[in-house]
């Protein structure tokens, strides 16, 4: 299912390039605080693994209260969908505690708690034109990144690659002696294992 849009007619953001970040969402004009920014486009998925796997990219997933987590994707599926692009304030990330960084922090996620109602990105501090949107990733997402680039194995894997590997320890385990083939439709749960 994809995620639902606040259906606004305009959104006062757009997607251009942000230097090292890559890409990031920019205010076309000034938002006060409260104010909705924008919306985490994507596709509602069971879990981290499968968001991860159906966006093939690391960090553009975003868990949510239901228990579901929306994959996101590099490009917006409608207008206004870009919450996915923004980034966190920090490359180098050490602290939630960190006032310098927490300073840059601009924008949260408010969500409404189930999958019939959009992510929105709201403004928690006025934003200038012009200005960058950041939002704060968390601990879990950097201490993910940093272990999987501390790692040389983890570092080129892509969300494929680490799914096909765990399909070929379920068939080791099962001892099947055969190629399985999986519809991504179909939930870990039927084999009762954690694909």
């Amino acid at each position: 299912m994809i995620a639902h849009s606040p259906n606004l007619k305009s959104y006062p953001v757009e997607v251009r390039d942000a230097g090292h970040m890559g890409k990031g969402v920019f205010a076309t004009k000034n938002i006060k605080r409260g104010n909705i920014c924008c919306y985490y486009d994507g596709i509602f998925c069971a879990g981290l693994d499968m968001a991860t796997l159906t966006s093939n990219a690391f960090g553009y997933a975003q868990g949510l209260k239901c228990g579901g987590t929306l994959a996101g994707f590099t490009k917006q599926f409608h207008n206004g969908g870009v919450g996915q692009l923004i980034n966190d304030a920090s490359t180098d990330y050490k602290s939630d505690t960190d006032l310098k960084y927490l300073k840059k922090i601009n924008v949260t996620f408010d969500d409404a708690g189930g999958m019939d109602k959009p992510l929105i990105c709201v403004a928690t501090k006025n934003i200038k034109k012009g200005e960058q949107l950041f939002y704060n990733y968390g601990y879990t997402y950097w201490k993910s990144r940093k272990n999987r680039e501390a790692d040389p194995k983890q570092k080129d894997l892509t969300p494929k690659s680490i799914f096909m590997q765990k399909v070929k320890a379920f068939e080791e385990k099962m001892s099947l002696g055969k190629t399985l083939t999986f519809d991504l439709g179909i939930t870990d749960k039927l084999f009762g294992e954690d694909l």
